[in-house]
């Protein structure tokens, strides 16, 4: 997910900082499958967008991301200095089903039908790289979260949205867990202060 593009690095660099004797193994998953796999301990921890609190789980704020517009070079909407949801009314859209990412798809759902404006999901690919990939290719337009805007392909423009809407990125565990290496791994991202890369290509820094 974009997280891994701009909170997990620092994350883990951190937390190698402070328990070089654990071995981090990472691997990437859609925020759907993520929930299960921490209940059935086949994850430790996982770096996910922000939902309803769950008493099961265990989970602390890392960064908060907002929507922003990507769209060809030469489209009408690259001309924009800002775009609204009334912008997107005839345009096809890209994005993620919900079953893959209910957060995003919520988002972008609900931002488009606040002016009456009814989205048409043209494409429905269950990676944000493949969304971007798509869009490049002419064959519609997508909201994606920010972080994913700071280095685009050649062809490609990102435009801010009118009240982007926001989400936050959170680290979580099994309330459960017995692992020990778990806590410490809390303790770090408590710390952290992230500082979330902006579509001008500044970089995520730590605390």
């Amino acid at each position: 997910m974009n997280a891994a593009y701009s909170v997990v690095p620092v994350l883990v660099r951190l937390y190698s900082q402070a328990r070089p004797d654990v071995r981090l193994v990472l691997e990437e998953r859609i925020p759907t499958d993520i929930e299960e796999m921490l209940i059935e301990g086949r994850l430790d921890a996982a770096v996910t967008f922000g939902g309803s609190p769950a008493t099961h789980l265990r989970t602390t704020l890392l960064a908060r991301d907002r929507l922003r517009l990507i769209v060809p070079k030469g489209h009408r909407l690259a001309e924009l200095d800002i775009a609204d949801p009334t912008d997107l009314a005839s345009e096809r859209l890209i994005a993620a089903p919900a079953s893959v990412t209910p957060t995003l798809r919520d988002a972008i759902r609900n931002y488009c039908a606040a002016p009456g404006v009814a989205p048409h999901f043209a494409l429905e690919p269950r990676l944000q790289h493949t969304i971007i990939r798509l869009v490049a290719e002419g064959l519609g337009i997508a909201l994606i979260p920010q972080s994913l805007c700071a280095d685009l392909a050649e062809g490609l423009v990102s435009r801010p949205i009118m009240d982007a809407p926001k989400f936050d990125i959170v680290l979580c565990a099994s309330a459960a867990s017995s692992n020990p290496a778990v806590p410490a791994l809390f303790e770090v991202a408590e710390r952290l202060g992230v500082v979330l890369p902006s579509p001008d290509g500044k970089g995520a820094k730590g605390a």
